[in-house]
Order: C-alpha cells, then sequence, then structure tokens
C-alpha cells in the first residue's frame, strides 16, 4: 500500500497541472459532434445534431462554447429555438444567447435520401416564437468559423430580436455564402451589429420597418442586401471604421464612410444599395416533428440538457 502512495501522489500532481493548463487555454472543454460516427443519431430520426430550447419559463440565458460540429448530411448542425406554447401563450425565449469559439464544417444536403427533396438545413438555426414570446432574444455570435457544405450558414428566423451581433464570423466555401435575417411574415429585429467581419454577406428578407438598424464596423467588402420585393426593410445602414472612429468602442458613431459592396442575393448582383434583386428566402422544411419525437431521449444525452 504504501508502494502506491508515490504513484497515487505523483498521478494527483499530474493531472492537477494538467488542469491548470487546461484553464491556461481557456478551461472550455471542446464539445465534437461527428456526423460520421456510428453512433450518431442521423436524419431523418434527427432534425438537428444539436438543439436548444427553454425548458421552463426561467431559463433566459444559453451559452455554447467550444463546438465542432461536423461532417453531417440533410441535418441543421446548431438549433436554438423558442419554446412555443398551449393555448396562445407566450413563447419562452432566451433573453440572451451566445455562441463563440465554435466551428462548423461539411454539412451538406442530399436529395438523394428519403425526404430529402426540398429539405432546409442551416449550420446555425435561431427562431423566436413569431409575434409573441416571453423577451426580445439578443445574439452574440463571435469568433465562429463556417466551412465547407451547402446548407444556409447563419439563420436568423421568425422571432423577436433585440441586438444581433456578428464578431469575428468567417463564412467560406459554402454553396450559401452569408447570413439571413428573415422577418417578412413574421418578427423584427432592432439592431444587426456587424463588427470585424470582412466579407460577410449579409441578406435582410423582411417587411417594411421590421429591420431597425444595421451597424458595420471594421468589416471592408461586406456583402449587404435589404431587397424583398425589391421594397426591403428599410432599415438604417451606418459604417465605422478604424480610419474615421478614432477607436471608439460605442457602436452608436457613424463614420463618415458610404460605400459598401453590395450582397449576392438569388445568384444576381448588383451595384447599388437601390437597386436590389428580388431576396428569396430559403424554404423551411416540412416538419419532421414526429419524427423527431422518437429521437429525444438520444438528444438529450447529446445536448447535455
Amino acid at each position: 500500500m504504501r508502494l502506491l502512495n508515490p504513484l497515487v501522489a505523483f498521478i494527483t500532481l499530474l493531472a492537477t497541472i494538467l488542469g491548470f493548463a487546461a484553464t491556461a487555454r481557456g478551461g472550455t472543454v471542446l464539445t465534437e459532434i461527428d456526423g460520421r460516427d456510428a453512433d450518431h443519431v442521423q436524419f431523418p430520426y434527427s432534425e438537428a445534431a444539436a438543439a436548444f430550447r427553454p425548458r421552463d419559463i426561467s431559463q433566459k440565458s444559453l451559452t455554447i462554447d467550444n463546438y465542432y460540429i461536423h461532417d453531417l448530411v440533410n441535418q441543421k448542425g446548431l438549433d436554438i429555438r423558442a419554446s412555443t406554447q398551449p393555448n396562445g401563450a407566450p413563447a419562452w425565449a432566451y433573453d440572451t444567447i451566445t455562441v463563440k469559439n465554435s466551428t462548423f464544417r461539411n454539412i451538406e444536403r442530399d436529395e438523394g435520401q428519403p425526404g430529402g427533396a426540398g429539405l432546409h438545413i442551416d449550420f446555425i438555426r435561431v427562431a423566436g416564437g413569431g409575434n409573441n414570446q416571453t423577451a426580445k432574444m439578443n445574439v452574440l455570435i463571435e469568433n465562429v468559423v463556417i466551412d465547407g457544405g451547402d446548407a444556409l450558414p447563419i439563420l436568423f428566423t421568425d422571432g423577436t430580436y433585440g441586438t444581433v451581433t456578428l464578431r469575428n464570423v468567417v463564412i467560406r466555401n459554402t454553396t450559401l455564402g452569408g447570413v439571413q435575417f428573415k422577418t417578412d411574415k413574421v418578427g423584427s429585429v432592432d439592431k444587426i451589429v456587424i463588427d470585424n467581419s470582412p466579407g460577410l454577406g449579409v441578406a435582410l428578407i423582411g417587411r417594411p420597418g421590421s429591420i431597425g438598424e444595421v451597424l458595420v464596423r471594421n468589416s471592408p467588402d461586406i456583402r449587404l442586401g435589404d431587397g424583398l420585393n425589391n421594397v426591403g426593410t428599410g432599415a438604417v445602414v451606418s459604417f465605422i471604421d478604424a480610419a474615421n472612429d478614432a477607436g471608439a468602442t460605442a457602436f452608436g458613431l457613424a463614420s463618415s464612410s458610404t460605400f459598401m459592396t453590395p450582397a449576392i442575393l438569388g445568384g444576381k448582383s448588383f451595384t447599388s444599395v437601390g437597386g436590389l434583386p428580388n431576396a428569396a428566402p430559403v424554404p423551411e422544411p416540412a416538419t419532421l416533428s414526429l419524427i423527431a419525437l422518437g429521437a429525444i431521449t438520444r438528444l438529450a444525452r447529446r445536448r447535455g440538457h
């Protein structure tokens, strides 16, 4: 027994050192979801690889940190939504949603699979309760890379949002190359902040007045479109660049910059903010709720919620 004590002490010391090292690196454990794993719950039994919604009205905040979701077929990567309630009661919605330090790679559609025809999938999808939810959702997506595949990179839809911030977001090698804010039927967004995300494509697909303002900072060559049915939301766009804001940290300051490289929507390019082509939202899939019910237990283990 005495001979074991030095070994136990050494193992304890090593574990402590590794723990300190992990803390020094940020202390966050990587959560990896690989669609190729034998135990991964695939489409059509699961609509999303990772799904989150409030389980009761007291759940006000959600943080997704250090996720690596990759190699999915006909599945959403990350699906965050409000919880609809019976009898017309407001949907339970998170006050704050944070997705950070995460990578999403190679999410593909295969229409040849049963149920795959016309299927809509996203790398990241955030959905609310239409115009009837417990709180406006404030969303931060920060230090996120989306790489490869033909799913829609990021979709905000069907909800009431306060401020949505996209900071240090990279989208590359994707067939659909941008972020959609979909408020054409219901919902609204008070403010969109795009920070340090060069070349990002952002499409506003909404009713007039449904999106308040867009603030852009340190994001050259951004592609921004606001042109549903050639009307658009009428969002006020302001630009803050490093040369003009003199190190200011408040997004409320607008610089003298007035030029932005427009977005590409529906495969067509345009040359001025006033002359946009018709924007077309990617259609939502037919409901998979009955199938998804059978996978709730298995998904709960993967989600950890």
